[in-house]
């Protein structure tokens, strides 16, 4: 359970990210960790405590239960596309 959670956060983090045009470095130190750290986040090896997972979610607008609903990003990049076409 705590693999497929830690991989799903993963590449929602991961497309979120992207999808504001930010550097890995640009969120990491946004969130005050390493990027060494952040990339373990992103690779789904390891989750953030809870202080630094609040300050993702704040730093990429999104709510917890969404970020780790592997539905999410699919349903989010239909609409920041759809946005970008308007």
């Amino acid at each position: 359970m705590y693999n497929e959670l830690a991989i799903i956060f993963g590449n929602n983090l991961k497309t979120l990210r992207k999808a504001l045009d930010l550097t890995q470095e640009e969120l990491a130190g946004r969130i005050g960790v390493g990027r060494r750290a952040y990339i373990n986040y992103e690779k789904g090896n390891s989750l953030p405590s809870m202080d630094i997972f609040c300050k993702i979610c704040d730093s990429l607008d999104v709510k917890a239960s969404d970020i780790l609903n592997e539905k999410f990003v699919v349903e989010r990049k239909i609409i920041i596309t759809s946005s970008i076409k308007d």
